[in-house]
Protein backbone atom coordinates (compact mmCIF):
# COMPACT_ATOMS: atom_id res chain seq x y z
CA UNK A 1 0.00 0.00 0.00
CA UNK A 2 2.72 2.71 1.02
CA UNK A 3 4.38 1.87 -2.31
CA UNK A 4 1.26 2.40 -4.31
CA UNK A 5 1.10 5.57 -2.61
CA UNK A 6 4.69 6.42 -3.29
CA UNK A 7 4.12 5.70 -7.13
CA UNK A 8 1.34 8.00 -7.04
CA UNK A 9 2.70 10.34 -5.32
CA UNK A 10 5.83 10.26 -7.95
CA UNK A 11 3.75 10.73 -10.90
CA UNK A 12 1.59 13.81 -9.80
CA UNK A 13 5.03 15.00 -8.94
CA UNK A 14 6.50 14.26 -12.12
CA UNK A 15 3.03 16.18 -14.04
CA UNK A 16 3.32 18.73 -11.75
CA UNK A 17 7.00 19.77 -12.73
CA UNK A 18 5.94 18.82 -16.58
CA UNK A 19 8.42 16.27 -17.12
CA UNK A 20 5.13 14.13 -18.47
CA UNK A 21 1.89 15.50 -19.58
CA UNK A 22 -1.55 13.78 -18.69
CA UNK A 23 -1.13 13.11 -22.91
CA UNK A 24 1.39 10.82 -21.84
CA UNK A 25 -0.57 9.02 -19.40
CA UNK A 26 -2.91 8.51 -21.83
CA UNK A 27 -0.81 7.23 -24.60
CA UNK A 28 0.56 4.48 -22.27
CA UNK A 29 -2.92 3.07 -21.17
CA UNK A 30 -3.37 -1.00 -21.56
CA UNK A 31 -5.17 -0.53 -25.06
CA UNK A 32 -1.73 0.51 -26.65
CA UNK A 33 0.15 -0.87 -29.89
CA UNK A 34 -0.23 -5.03 -31.02
CA UNK A 35 2.23 -6.48 -33.97
CA UNK A 36 1.07 -10.44 -34.62
CA UNK A 37 1.84 -12.48 -36.99
CA UNK A 38 -0.88 -14.92 -37.51
CA UNK A 39 -0.23 -18.29 -39.11
CA UNK A 40 -2.46 -20.05 -41.24
CA UNK A 41 -2.39 -24.04 -41.86
CA UNK A 42 -2.35 -23.39 -45.87
CA UNK A 43 -3.18 -20.07 -48.25
CA UNK A 44 -6.63 -18.60 -47.81
CA UNK A 45 -7.38 -15.53 -48.94
CA UNK A 46 -8.70 -12.82 -46.89
CA UNK A 47 -11.48 -9.72 -47.97
CA UNK A 48 -12.70 -8.62 -44.75
CA UNK A 49 -11.92 -7.13 -41.11
CA UNK A 50 -14.19 -7.23 -38.24
CA UNK A 51 -12.69 -5.32 -35.20
CA UNK A 52 -15.12 -6.19 -32.06
CA UNK A 53 -14.06 -3.12 -29.64
CA UNK A 54 -14.77 -2.84 -25.68
CA UNK A 55 -17.13 -0.29 -24.24
CA UNK A 56 -18.83 2.29 -25.46
CA UNK A 57 -17.35 5.06 -27.38
CA UNK A 58 -14.23 6.54 -25.48
CA UNK A 59 -13.54 10.70 -26.62
CA UNK A 60 -10.10 11.22 -28.67
CA UNK A 61 -9.90 7.33 -28.66
CA UNK A 62 -8.99 5.55 -31.95
CA UNK A 63 -7.14 2.68 -33.18
CA UNK A 64 -5.76 2.03 -36.46
CA UNK A 65 -6.00 -2.19 -37.55
CA UNK A 66 -4.16 -3.35 -40.38
CA UNK A 67 -3.58 -6.69 -42.00
CA UNK A 68 -1.34 -7.03 -44.63
CA UNK A 69 0.53 -10.10 -46.36
CA UNK A 70 3.85 -9.09 -47.91
CA UNK A 71 3.64 -5.85 -49.48
CA UNK A 72 -0.20 -5.42 -49.44
CA UNK A 73 -2.29 -4.40 -46.78
CA UNK A 74 -5.60 -3.42 -45.74
CA UNK A 75 -6.63 -1.23 -42.76
CA UNK A 76 -9.42 0.93 -41.11
CA UNK A 77 -10.02 3.13 -38.18
CA UNK A 78 -12.16 2.37 -35.07
CA UNK A 79 -13.13 4.90 -32.84
CA UNK A 80 -14.98 4.00 -30.74
CA UNK A 81 -17.15 0.58 -28.76
CA UNK A 82 -19.09 -1.91 -30.73
CA UNK A 83 -18.36 -3.65 -34.16
CA UNK A 84 -16.23 -2.22 -37.09
CA UNK A 85 -15.40 -3.70 -40.02
CA UNK A 86 -14.06 -3.42 -43.66
CA UNK A 87 -14.66 -5.46 -47.16
CA UNK A 88 -12.22 -4.80 -49.59
CA UNK A 89 -10.86 -6.12 -53.02
CA UNK A 90 -8.40 -7.68 -54.59
CA UNK A 91 -8.56 -10.35 -51.52
CA UNK A 92 -5.22 -10.75 -49.75
CA UNK A 93 -4.16 -13.97 -49.92
CA UNK A 94 -0.91 -15.91 -47.88
CA UNK A 95 -0.80 -18.29 -45.53
CA UNK A 96 1.08 -15.66 -43.04
CA UNK A 97 -0.48 -12.55 -42.54
CA UNK A 98 0.72 -9.61 -40.23
CA UNK A 99 -2.13 -7.98 -37.74
CA UNK A 100 -1.09 -4.36 -36.49
CA UNK A 101 -2.95 -1.98 -33.97
CA UNK A 102 -1.77 0.88 -33.56
CA UNK A 103 -3.47 3.51 -31.13
CA UNK A 104 -4.58 7.44 -32.28
CA UNK A 105 -2.37 10.14 -31.47
CA UNK A 106 -4.28 10.27 -27.69
CA UNK A 107 -5.32 6.74 -26.76
CA UNK A 108 -6.02 3.92 -28.42
CA UNK A 109 -10.12 1.74 -27.84
CA UNK A 110 -9.92 -1.23 -26.32
CA UNK A 111 -9.84 -4.57 -29.07
CA UNK A 112 -12.02 -7.49 -27.60
CA UNK A 113 -11.10 -9.74 -30.69
CA UNK A 114 -10.53 -9.36 -35.08
CA UNK A 115 -11.44 -11.60 -37.22
CA UNK A 116 -10.54 -12.23 -40.54
CA UNK A 117 -12.74 -13.45 -43.39
CA UNK A 118 -12.78 -14.74 -46.55
CA UNK A 119 -16.94 -14.21 -47.92
CA UNK A 120 -18.65 -15.41 -44.97
CA UNK A 121 -16.20 -17.82 -43.66
CA UNK A 122 -13.73 -17.39 -41.10
CA UNK A 123 -10.29 -17.65 -41.26
CA UNK A 124 -8.86 -16.39 -38.26
CA UNK A 125 -9.97 -14.74 -35.21
CA UNK A 126 -7.16 -13.01 -33.42
CA UNK A 127 -7.20 -11.43 -29.41
CA UNK A 128 -4.66 -8.82 -29.07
Amino acid sequence: MRDAIYAAGMSLLLVILGLITPLDRARSNECGAVSRVVELAEARKVDRIQVYVKGGPVPDATSRVKVSAGQFGRGLTVLGGGLWGLKFGPALEARSLMLTVEPGPTRGVCIDKIVLLSGSDEVAIVTP
